[in-house]
C-alpha cells in the first residue's frame, strides 16, 4: 500500500505517480512495453525511487515530462538559453545594439544561479526560472559594477516580458528585482593642497 503523500498510487493492475508540475497536478501511469506496469513488490520499489527522483528534479528545475513520460504528450520545456536566443533572433536592431544584447545574454546563459556555483542559469528550464535564481546569479558576480548589472537586468527583463506575452510563463521573475546601486569611487582622504604639501614635505625628508 502506498504511503500517504509519497506520490505513488497503487491500483489493482497498475501503478500511478502523482506530482505537482508548474502548479498543475499531474498523474501518470507507469508503463512497460506499452502496458501498465503491474504493482509487484519489485515494481513498487522502483516506483518509489522514481517518484523521489522526479520530486528532486522538479525542485531543482531539471524535470522534463517528455523525458519521463513521452506518451503523455508533454514537450520538453525550453531552457533559459534557448528562449534568450529566440528572443534575440526576433529583434530588428542595429549591429552595435545587438552586440550589447549578446554580451548580456552571454552573462545570463553562463552565470551560476545556485549557491554552489555549479548550475548555469542558461540550462534552467524557462518555466522553472525563479526570482531567487536571478538574485543568486547577481550575487555570484560581485566583480561587476552596478551599472553593468542594471544593463544586463534590463535585457533579461525585456526578453522575459516576451515569454509572458507568448504565454510560456505566467509572470516575469525579473520584474520586481531592485536595480543595483552604482558604486562610487572612494573619496580621497586628502585635498589637492594637502597632498601637494605632504609630497613636498616627503621630498625634503
Amino acid at each position: 500500500m502506498a504511503r500517504k503523500g509519497d506520490g505513488v498510487e497503487v491500483r489493482e493492475k497498475s501503478i500511478r505517480l502523482s506530482f505537482i508540475l508548474d502548479g498543475i497536478p499531474q498523474r501518470q501511469t507507469l508503463m512497460v512495453n506499452g502496458r501498465p506496469m503491474p504493482p509487484t513488490p519489485a515494481n513498487l520499489r522502483y516506483a518509489h525511487r522514481l517518484a523521489g527522483e522526479i520530486r528532486d528534479r522538479i525542485r531543482h528545475g531539471t524535470f522534463s515530462m517528455a523525458d519521463y513520460f513521452p506518451r503523455s504528450g508533454g514537450t520538453t520545456s525550453s531552457s533559459v538559453k534557448e528562449w534568450l536566443d529566440t528572443w534575440l533572433a526576433a529583434l530588428r536592431v542595429a549591429a552595435s545594439t545587438r552586440a550589447g544584447y549578446c554580451a548580456a545574454l552571454r552573462f545570463w546563459e553562463t552565470v551560476a544561479c545556485d549557491r554552489h556555483q555549479t548550475k548555469p542559469m542558461g540550462a534552467t528550464p524557462l518555466r522553472s526560472l525563479k526570482h531567487s535564481h536571478i538574485l543568486t546569479a547577481i550575487a555570484n558576480r560581485p566583480d561587476l559594477s552596478g551599472k553593468t548589472i542594471n544593463n544586463y537586468l534590463s535585457v533579461l527583463r525585456t526578453a522575459l516580458d516576451l515569454a509572458v506575452k507568448d504565454k510560456l510563463i505566467f509572470e516575469n521573475p525579473a520584474k520586481d528585482i531592485a536595480p543595483a546601486k552604482h558604486q562610487k569611487a572612494p573619496p580621497d582622504p586628502f585635498s589637492r593642497v594637502e597632498s601637494d604639501a605632504f609630497l613636498a614635505e616627503f621630498a625634503r625628508a
